[in-house]
């Protein structure tokens, strides 16, 4: 009800394009890019946003009134565009294309063929970023014009703090309230929301860099997926006996960050030229998660084994021996098949033969015995 009262003391107003400014905490951009200039705004959205597509709709039809920006004073002078930015972008490239950092053949010719190019555009203005934040759950969110993952964590960060620093709630009550303001489930929003503080550490401490990998390559709702495993959340932690999270503030106090960078490497690197990672997708993160409860999987699975080979250590003995047995009789008749054209035979193959005769062996007697047992 309040949230609704506060709408109500939104002033309609026609603002210069000029006086409009970037959001610089905008779910929308990746987190890296919050608090960045206009020109890298610009190319991520010219990259992302289909930016040119929407130029050539306003320049056709002007700016409608029918969807205001959504606005607040901006210290420096002039008002935050809070709801709203990729229009901004569409607004100010059609007003200069000489400040698209990328794409500027593309916006020009948007431009050339624009019959329309609004300077005065309308806006409503709050007061309180705090104000707008419950409207862009809804639209965002719960709405049709749904964000991913990771904007939504974004934003549900954004709204839970400002429930602490406004309604004086612990974290873990400010997200509650969040969650109802909402309407979206307390569970999911408390796992993107770790997931949040997950990417940050990796950044912060230097996990991204050691990788060689890039803030793009991971791969948000993976990892927030990975969180709904058991598996992954007990490996992650530094002490097994509390929970990730034991403090309730999202800190992730009890994140081992060795583990964490297991983790990340695991799921987002690409080992060859081919560009396959260990885990290769998010329906394997059962198996993943699998693995990384069972000590001896999880050797294997360290010192280079794929996660099918791997994930048979994670079975009952009876069902890992079958799946053995097949699996090794598979490959042996297979290089039956071809050893007789293969060239680059060497001792090493005798070796490694003698000793799968050696294990062939071994195993079939223990299994006879066991046999002969039952028989007795």
């Amino acid at each position: 009800m309040q949230q609704q009262q506060q709408m109500q003391t939104a002033t309609p107003q026609t603002i210069n394009l000029d006086e409009l400014h970037f959001d610089p905490q905008n779910p929308r951009l990746p987190v890296e890019l919050h608090y960045a200039n206009d020109e890298t705004v610009l190319r991520h959205l010219l990259l992302k946003g289909d930016l040119v597509e929407l130029m050539a709709s306003l320049g056709q039809l002007g700016y409608s009134p029918a969807e205001p920006l959504l606005v607040i004073p901006r210290t420096e002078g002039g008002y935050v565009v809070i709801e709203g930015n990729r229009r901004l972008a569409a607004l100010k490239l059609l007003a200069n294309p000489d400040i698209a950092p990328v794409r500027s053949a593309a916006v020009k010719k948007a431009v050339a063929e624009a019959e329309k190019k609004p300077n005065k555009i309308p806006a409503l203005v709050y007061q309180h970023r705090g104000d707008i934040l419950w409207y862009l759950g809804y639209r965002h969110i719960t709405g049709t014009k749904s964000w991913g993952a990771q904007q939504k964590a974004q934003y549900m960060k954004q709204l839970m703090d400002d429930y602490v620093s406004h309604g004086g709630l612990s974290q873990e009550d400010a997200l509650k309230a969040a969650t109802r303001a909402v309407s979206t489930k307390y569970d999911y929003a408390k796992r993107i929301i770790q997931t949040l503080r997950l990417c940050e550490l990796a950044k912060d401490e230097g996990i991204i860099d050691k990788l060689k990998l890039d803030s793009n390559d991971i791969e948000f709702s993976v990892l927030a997926t990975g969180l709904s495993y058991a598996g992954i959340v007990d490996y992650l932690k530094e002490n097994p006996a509390q929970d990730l999270d034991h403090g309730n503030d999202f800190t992730l106090q009890n994140i081992s960050l060795e583990k964490l960078q297991d983790v990340i490497d695991w799921l987002f690197s690409r080992r060859n030229e081919s560009g396959t990672k260990r885990v290769s997708d998010s329906r394997k993160l059962g198996t993943f998660s699998k693995i990384l409860q069972n000590k001896e999987a999880l050797r294997q699975f360290r010192d280079g084994a794929s996660l099918e080979t791997a994930s048979v250590l994670t079975d009952e003995p009876d069902e890992i021996l079958s799946k053995s047995i097949n699996c090794a009789y598979a490959n042996i008749k297979t290089a039956n098949s071809v050893y007789v054209d293969a060239k680059d035979c060497d001792e090493g193959d005798i070796k490694l033969l003698d000793s799968i005769r050696m294990y062939a062996s071994t195993i079939r007697n223990g299994i006879q015995q066991k046999l002969d047992q039952l028989d007795d």
